[in-house]
């Protein structure tokens, strides 16, 4: 995926075209660094949703052993 985002002299900016900010200039800015930072990852939307669901079913794992731990205390 190509870069929408570069760094200039004033932050985060688009260079993928030009584009008339209009209202809110520090909403625009933060978008915009939004942006870069998920440009910074190098992950593609499907592999950010990949690593998503597989996060969930290692949490998922995890408070499984944890209430099975827990009812082995209670046993002993």
């Amino acid at each position: 995926m190509n870069r929408l985002t570069e760094k200039g002299k004033l932050g985060w900016q688009l260079i993928a075209g030009w584009m008339s900010v209009r209202g809110d200039v520090k909403a625009y800015n933060k978008a915009v660094e939004k942006l870069a930072e998920y440009e910074d990852t190098g992950l593609t939307p499907e592999q950010i949703i990949e690593i998503d669901k597989l996060y969930l079913k290692k949490c998922e794992e995890v408070n499984k052993l944890l209430a099975e731990s827990q009812e082995r205390k209670e046993e002993e």
